[in-house]
């Protein structure tokens, strides 16, 4: 054997080594080289590009997947409904509405006829009358000039101790007549009155 024999068979089996050694590492690197989610297109894969049973949750975002992404668009039972909500704010008053035509007024009422005059000119008399023990009086109160008694009455200082006889108008209205009996043991007053007014 030569030195150039020999020589060249290092050579190749340095090749070799090299040659292995490339090889390896380009497997290293294509294992640490993965394809990942960036390097495919957006809605470039299918079903038919993921092998059976490889996909789970964990590989889906919360909330991305929709009914039609689920075989034969399956849904689960319905839950049960939730509490009612609060109340919202009472809306804005609504806008008023139209007023209806003013009805026509009705025909004036005739007039009726006049009344009579008031009284007028009101005024009170009183007369008292002295009366003895067991003892009657009768006396009266008389209207003035030109007027005439609307009523009257009488009263007495002792009221247990006597007995109206008398108690009426005198004629036209002149005044008021009265009559009372003391059946007391002791003289008393009592007094006639009559209310007049202008005739």
């Amino acid at each position: 054997m030569t030195f150039t024999t020999l020589l060249t068979s290092r050579t190749r089996v340095a090749l070799v080594l090299a040659g292995a050694m490339l090889v390896s590492s380009a497997a290293t690197a294509t294992a640490a080289a993965l394809i990942t989610g960036k390097d495919v297109k957006d809605g470039s894969l299918t079903g038919k590009d993921v092998r059976d049973g490889r996909l789970s949750g964990a590989d889906v975002k919360d909330e991305s997947l929709t009914p039609s992404d689920v075989a034969g668009g399956a849904l689960g039972p319905t839950g049960p409904a939730g509490p009612a909500g609060a109340r919202g704010p009472t809306g804005p008053a609504g806008p008023a509405g139209l007023t209806g035509p003013k009805g026509n007024t009705g025909p004036q009422g005739f007039t009726g006829p006049p009344g009579t005059t008031g009284a007028s000119g009101l005024e009170y008399v009183v007369v008292g009358q002295s009366i003895g023990a067991v003892s009657t009086e009768f006396w009266q109160a008389d209207c003035p000039a030109g007027k005439e008694a609307l009523g009257g009455g009488v009263s007495s200082s002792v009221v247990n101790k006597t007995i109206v006889q008398e108690s009426a108008p005198l004629n036209d209205l002149a005044g008021w007549y009265v009559g009372i009996y003391n059946y007391g043991a002791v003289p008393q007053t009592s007094y006639a009155w009559a209310v007049c007014v202008t005739k």
